[in-house]
């Protein structure tokens, strides 16, 4: 009986000796992955869990924080259980911070840790913005806007036009209006601008990281019977007649009003699709009485009113309804032209015929020319552009308007596209 009992107790003390000997779940082994996709607000990374330490993987992910050594007790990503490779994106993070992001993995025991990564996700900017130019509704009331042409990151919280009489106007300081944040395009109207005062405008956008601006347009409310100047700073004379306001002078820009340049066409012209300008014979001394002859590429961007224009902001190249409302208060074509044409034969050829300048339209015979072979006609013919097509003889024509050294009329012809003619510019109201 003793020999019994002291087998079982000998037993006891051996298994109690192998329990106390056994070791518990170890740390789970895990790697971390590379931080991939990374925006201004997210990013994506993951792990790989080698060893689960002897124990069941019932919780891994990544973690994350802003100082480093990162633990579950900072911002987790949760990527479920079990032993292998998991992938997690992040969210809810700042532009432009640098973190440090680690795996994890957890069994019943035991958190190991992977390696630490670092990653900044990107910063954001301020939106790049363009200025539509401006067209007057009426002599105090302009309309234009601007076009947010990138976006890095932020989002638009407010968007407009400000403008100031002093250069480079900010939101905070000058006056402006704001537009609803629907789309990358914006239009705008804005009243109270008083004739003969000199402004500075510009289209803005802001974000997050603060306000873009546009580029810059100057212009001055016109004044009846005041001078007008272009982006070259050329002053052109001005003249009311009937309801309408004209230059007196035939235009003289190299450039559009958003000083982007014309082509000067010297020579052979091949490339159809530029806009280009010359002045007669390719010789200077042409310029300051006669202008420039331009193509109709040049002219034909000017009637889009938010689009780029070759006459002074506030004006543009009449249309052919325009023309034709200048030719109808004048009497009609068989009259128009005596009525507009300087008088004299300073710049006309003889006999400038029927030439009385009756409103201080001063026409002046600026010729015309191809671009390719050659010019002709200076002192004899003058030839105006429209802006638009027109129907002539039951077809649609480019348009210009002619008027000659022989006669009073101002007649309304067929324009070759190709070739150089000159401009006279309206005001928009």
């Amino acid at each position: 009986m003793r020999t019994h009992w002291t087998y079982i107790f000998v037993l006891t003390i051996l298994l109690l000796s192998l329990q106390s000997c056994r070791k518990g779940p170890g740390v789970p082994t895990v790697t971390t992955q590379d931080v991939t996709d990374i925006e201004y607000v997210t990013a994506a990374s993951g792990g790989n869990i080698t060893d689960d330490g002897g124990d069941p993987i019932i919780a891994r992910g990544i973690c994350w924080n802003t100082k480093g050594n990162p633990t579950t007790a900072d911002n987790v990503a949760k990527g479920g259980s079990g032993r292998g490779p998991f992938h997690k994106d992040i969210t809810n993070l700042i532009p432009g911070t640098t973190y440090y992001l680690r795996a994890y993995a957890s069994n019943s025991a035991e958190t190991g840790y992977g390696n630490e990564v670092t990653f900044k996700t990107r910063m954001i900017f301020k939106p790049d913005v363009s200025t539509y130019c401006i067209s007057f509704e009426n002599q105090t009331t302009i309309k234009t806007g601007g076009y947010i042409t990138a976006f890095y990151g932020g989002t638009i919280s407010e968007r407009g036009i400000c403008w100031s009489t002093s250069p480079e106007p900010e939101i905070n300081s000058e006056k402006k209006v704001t537009d609803n944040l629907d789309g990358q395009n914006f239009y705008l109207s804005s009243s109270g601008f008083i004739p003969g005062t000199t402004y500075y405008l510009r289209a803005f956008a802001t974000d997050e990281a603060g306000t873009g601006y546009g580029n810059e347009i100057k212009f001055t409310v016109h004044v009846d019977g005041a001078t007008v100047s272009d982006v070259d700073e050329n002053v052109y004379k001005t003249t009311k007649i009937g309801t309408q306001t004209w230059m007196a002078e035939n235009l003289k820009t190299t450039k559009f009003n958003d000083k982007t340049p014309l082509v000067n066409i010297t020579n052979d012209y091949q490339d159809s699709r530029l806009s280009v300008y010359a002045w007669y014979n390719n010789k200077e001394e042409y310029k300051e009485e006669y202008g420039a002859l331009y193509n109709y590429n040049a002219v034909s961007k000017a009637w889009a009113p938010y689009d780029r224009n070759v006459c002074p902001t506030g004006w543009h190249v009449p249309s052919d309804k325009e023309w034709s409302t200048l030719i109808t208060f004048l009497g009609g074509d068989r009259f128009a032209g005596g009525k507009l044409k300087e008088t004299g034969t300073t710049h006309w050829s003889g006999p400038n015929a029927e030439a009385t300048d009756e409103f201080g339209f001063r026409a002046l015979p600026g010729g015309t020319t191809n671009f390719c072979y050659g010019f002709n006609s200076v002192g004899i013919t003058g030839s105006w552009w429209c802006s638009d097509f027109g129907i002539y003889n039951k077809e649609y024509y480019n348009i210009v308007y002619v008027m000659d050294a022989y006669s009073g009329s101002a007649i309304r012809l067929p324009g070759n596209a190709h070739n150089g003619y000159s401009v006279r510019c309206i005001r928009d109201y």
